[in-house]
């Protein structure tokens, strides 16, 4: 993973707003927090941080309000299910697909270009 997010830092664009498949309801809710490296995602900031770029969703521990975390959780779930959430619109928008999330759960489907980086660990493509 932090391949990926490396080459993240150096190849994209800082205005980039990403996406990942980890951090969707159907991997995190209030009361199974998903564990990902053996790191609690709701505390940490490792994507971010290796990434130098923003995600839509992480350290959600540190969200005051339940109803945000709420939302963006449903926003990056429909990016799965329905294409780009009208909040993000007009950015660049990348999504970081984990292949090897806890508990064996396959990795998300979304409609995305041809990889961008692709490794064992992660795939990373845009969103047209």
């Amino acid at each position: 993973m932090r391949d990926a997010l490396l080459w993240v830092r150096d190849h994209l664009p800082r205005e980039a707003v990403f996406v990942a498949d980890a951090f969707t309801s159907r991997h995190h809710n209030a009361t199974a927090p998903v564990v990902i490296d053996n790191t609690s995602i709701d505390k940490h900031y490792y994507y971010t941080a290796w990434a130098a770029r923003r995600f839509w969703l992480e350290g959600t521990a540190y969200i005051q309000r339940r109803d945000e975390i709420d939302r963006r959780s449903a926003a990056a779930d429909a990016l799965f299910e329905q294409g780009i959430p009208p909040e993000v619109r007009g950015r660049p928008i990348f999504v970081l697909i984990e292949r090897a999330l806890p508990g064996g759960g396959a990795p998300a489907r979304v409609e995305c270009g041809p990889p961008l980086f692709a490794n064992e660990r992660a795939e990373i493509c845009a969103i047209p």
